[in-house]
């Protein structure tokens, strides 16, 4: 196996692969509009051995959370790859398309489509930071094993991920809106990555914020308690990924909690997020989500949330940032039925 942690700016490109038809290069690039509560989030992956493109995006903001009730969903699932197409250079049937001007510094994204269109440019505010091997148990970290697996031989697989701004102008609906200086989180994954419903996962969050070109973070955390004794509410999560950049000085978080604060329905309300890096320097952050799209079935028996979260820490308030959180739907469903026979007295 060969883990990528090193910044290689090929690795903006499709990477020499396997005959996996599970093989996988995926990219998601989240943007937002902070007066409008708005977040839009640019989601693509590739199956080359499939011949197959899935991608498109999708915008929300407090008007509506599901598919369709928010402001314009334009994913499109099974396009082929069109010819000549590299994994930021290319433009898919349904009007989306992206153009790299520097690999890993710079991209264009575009789209064109009934009542949505966008010319939007991302900018990186820092390096790449690559997810790391876990060297103790000689595997992709636990925050993404079930996202991606290793290869036999000499073929790399890994995950990178970098803030930075995106500016341009988004229509929605005849409505222009200039995107400024918006805060942005992009990644890029390559390798394996199968999606079954019957498929054991982890459930997680992935949460990130960006102050300022100088101060962010980001943490994956999982929950390891097995699904059907895991209550949901009040459980510490570990963090097990992620980076923290501090006074502009970036670094490896190496040990943390996240917990998740639910509404009645299962929608997260917030998050609070204790954790420290590999500088001994810890991290305090209380999350407040205001807006998110619910995504039933987007990996497999995940019911994943995708949501706009303001942040607390350091002094900084209201700070730009983002919730994934994901639950297997299985579990989801237990979950409220144990509450309602709670609140009923049949439990």
């Amino acid at each position: 196996m060969v883990w990528s942690e090193v910044i290689n700016l090929a690795d903006d490109s499709f990477h020499p692969r396997n005959a996996d038809p599970w093989w996988n290069e995926a990219s998601y690039i989240s943007f937002r509009v902070p007066e409008r509560d708005l977040m839009g989030l640019l989601y693509f992956y590739f199956r080359p051995n499939q011949d197959t493109a899935m991608g498109g995006p999708l915008i929300w903001d407090p008007t509506g959370r599901t598919m369709n009730t928010i402001a314009h969903n334009g994913w499109s699932w099974h396009m082929g790859i069109p010819e000549g197409a590299d994994m930021f250079d290319f433009k898919l049937e349904n009007g989306f398309g992206c153009q790299t001007i520097i690999a890993q510094q710079e991209h264009r994204y575009t789209y064109e489509s009934p009542g949505c269109e966008f010319e939007l440019t991302f900018t990186a505010s820092y390096p790449p930071h690559y997810l790391k091997l876990d060297k103790q148990k000689n595997d992709v970290d636990a925050g993404m094993f079930d996202f991606v697996r290793d290869v036999e031989g000499e073929i790399t697989t890994g995950h990178y991920e970098h803030f930075g701004r995106m500016n341009g102008t988004l229509i929605i609906e005849g409505e222009s809106i200039d995107v400024r200086d918006g805060v942005v989180f992009r990644d890029h994954t390559w390798g394996p990555r199968k999606i079954l419903a019957n498929m054991h996962r982890l459930r997680g969050g992935y949460s990130l914020g960006m102050a300022d070109d100088r101060n962010a973070f980001n943490t994956f955390a999982t929950c390891d308690i097995p699904w059907e004794d895991d209550p949901l509410d009040g459980v510490k999560d570990k963090i097990t990924a992620g980076f923290h950049v501090k006074d502009g000085v970036p670094a490896t978080i190496v040990s943390g909690t996240r917990q998740r604060i639910n509404a009645p329905d299962g929608w997260p309300l917030g998050e609070i997020i204790d954790a420290t890096d590999e500088l001994g320097r810890t991290l305090h952050a209380e999350g407040r989500i205001v807006s998110g799209l619910d995504w039933p079935g987007l990996w497999g028996d995940l019911a994943a949330y995708w949501c706009y979260e303001r942040w607390e820490w350091d002094g900084n308030n209201a700070v730009c940032g983002e919730l994934q959180d994901w639950t297997y739907a299985r579990h989801f469903r237990k979950w409220l039925r144990d509450k309602a026979l709670q609140s009923s007295g049949q439990a």
